[in-house]
């Protein structure tokens, strides 16, 4: 669902959440060099790590785990939930599906159906939250895009090993009871990135 923000340039690794302060920062640590492809690959997941390797940090990954079956939701930070909805539910024709309170992350979230996707809100009841502080820095606007998988504990296994930084380095408890777990924004382009495992 939701977490931590992703500054204008480089993430700040403080604001990012538990155990990220601990990752290395590319200013101090240049990314590793590219490996040499595996050629025993198939076709397609010489493709998906092709386009990892054009990430700064990452490495080569066999795309068996970690299977994005689809775009699972995009999420956006909004300073009212309640003054939001209506463009959604009314204007656009989005079903309301779940209202949450995630006092753990000191938001207030609703999912909206968007075809077989979702739309996520997310309004910060704390300002000193890290969605309050993206909120306060970069204003109302997209948050994060999330992936869904089919197994997203084989899925992180697959990325730690790959070298791929982490946010989360075992999947919690999400939006809707779904399992989620996020990746760094510097390992995916400067965008926060969500794996979810659905419940349903």
């Amino acid at each position: 669902m939701l977490e931590e923000e992703v500054h204008e340039a480089h993430p700040d690794p403080r604001e990012l959440g538990e155990g990220v302060d601990q990752l290395p920062r590319d200013e101090v640590d240049p990314p590793p060099p590219r490996p040499e492809r595996d050629p025993a690959l198939r076709p397609h997941d010489r493709e998906r790590s092709a386009a990892l390797l054009s990430v700064p940090g990452a490495t080569a990954i066999v795309s068996r785990s970690v299977n994005f079956r689809q775009i699972h939701h995009v999420a956006y930070v909004v300073a009212d939930i309640d003054a939001a909805l209506p463009l959604y539910t009314e204007r656009l024709g989005m079903p309301l599906e779940v209202r949450e309170v995630l006092a753990d992350q000191g938001v207030e979230a609703v999912s909206l159906a968007a075809g077989r996707g979702h739309v996520e809100l997310i309004q910060p009841l704390d300002p000193g939250c890290s969605v309050g502080r993206f909120l306060k820095r970069r204003g109302e606007g997209l948050h994060h895009v999330a992936f869904e998988v089919p197994d997203i504990e084989a899925a992180l296994a697959e990325l730690r090993t790959a070298g791929i930084d982490l946010i989360d380095r075992a999947p919690r408890r999400g939006l809707g009871g779904h399992l989620v777990a996020f990746l760094h924004p510097r390992a995916s382009g400067g965008v926060l990135t969500e794996l979810v495992q659905s419940h349903y």
